[in-house]
């Protein structure tokens, strides 16, 4: 198995510079982390049996993370663990770099009294790059009631099982709003 192999691996590693370590978050996914001398050099998903899942799947289990348990919830505090160190953004704002920690303060900011629902997402994921389309509405998002709908195609890169950087355009807008049934669902994806 992956783990009796990696386990062989370190035995035969001087001083124990490579260690393994299977986590298990709140969402009951279990993960392998293995580094070389404090470098994180591979963190994958592992499935029910223990073998490792494809990045493309990695990167989806992360980006339902990102929604369901950060964005959906406004659980912004997550955001550390799942974006960073460094996260560049090329957004509406222009394109900045910033710390995870920066990145959830500045939502905590603005984002403390939203309210997200009518949440919709598809992913496409391919290499270390993983692009959602979807839609929400987001409640209170100025702070005295309103609500907007919000609609995205945004894509993202990943290394080390963390965001590092995405590309969002432009999100929300007056010329159309999406449907829940204009998001792709995972049913009609055909695969090869």
């Amino acid at each position: 198995s992956l783990i009796t192999g990696f386990s062989l691996l370190l035995e035969r590693t001087v001083a124990a510079s490579l260690l393994y370590l299977i986590t298990v978050n709140e969402s009951y996914h279990r993960y392998l982390h293995l580094s070389f001398y404090g470098k994180v050099i591979c963190h994958s998903m592992l499935n029910q049996e223990g073998t490792q899942v494809s990045q493309e799947e990695n990167n989806k289990s992360l980006m339902r993370r990102w929604y369901d348990e950060m964005w959906q919830p406004c659980n912004f505090d997550l955001i550390p663990e799942l974006a960073g160190p460094h996260y560049t953004r090329h957004d509406m704002m222009g394109t900045r770099t910033v710390t995870g920690e920066e990145y959830r303060d500045s939502l905590k900011m603005f984002g403390a009294t939203w309210t997200i629902r009518d949440f919709n997402y598809f992913l496409m994921s391919e290499g270390n790059f993983i692009t959602s389309i979807g839609s929400w509405v987001v409640e209170n998002f100025d702070g005295q009631g309103a609500e907007a709908q919000w609609d995205w195609v945004q894509s993202f890169r990943v290394e080390d099982g963390r965001l590092v950087e995405t590309w969002l355009p432009a999100m929300g807008g007056t010329d159309t709003q999406w449907a829940a049934s204009d998001i792709p669902a995972q049913s009609i994806l055909v695969r090869g």
